[in-house]
């Protein structure tokens, strides 16, 4: 007659009670991580695409990543621009170069886009990097 005995339940269950309780933070810490990326990239293509002989650094150096937070949607970060000079926000330069504008005086700026450029030449490597974080998470609670 075969013997069955329980080996290894207590300790699958105690993992799995630590991938539950921390996997928000460690969702957080691997979106951390991978946020200066994705910073760096927006930055040189906001430079590159503001690059007309006028332009002075100002909006690519703005951009900056928020830290790591949790809504109905998942965990993310923004790297959005922060501040302003000579009365405008560097959010509403950004949005400028992004889609252009025309003033009533006839002003015209033709639309730059930089955002989708700079997430899609990241993704990989911030894909990556957050796998890695998560990756340790669930290596640290005992799984493979």
């Amino acid at each position: 007659m075969a013997r069955a005995r329980e080996v290894g339940f207590t300790e699958l269950d105690h993992m799995f009670d630590i991938l539950i309780e921390g996997n928000v933070e460690a969702a957080k810490k691997a979106v951390d991580a991978a946020a200066p990326i994705l910073e760096a990239s927006v930055r040189s293509h906001v430079a590159a695409a503001a690059s007309r002989g006028y332009a002075t650094g100002g909006l690519a150096g703005s951009f900056k990543a928020t830290p790591a937070k949790q809504n109905e949607f998942g965990v993310f970060s923004a790297v959005r621009p922060v501040g302003g000079r000579d009365g405008h926000a560097y959010s509403e330069r950004a949005r400028w170069l992004e889609y252009g504008v025309r003033t009533p005086h006839g002003v015209h700026q033709a639309p730059s886009p930089f955002r989708s450029a700079a997430a899609a030449a990241v993704q990989a490597e911030c894909e990556r990097i957050m796998e890695e974080v998560f990756d340790d998470f669930v290596k640290s609670a005992g799984g493979e």
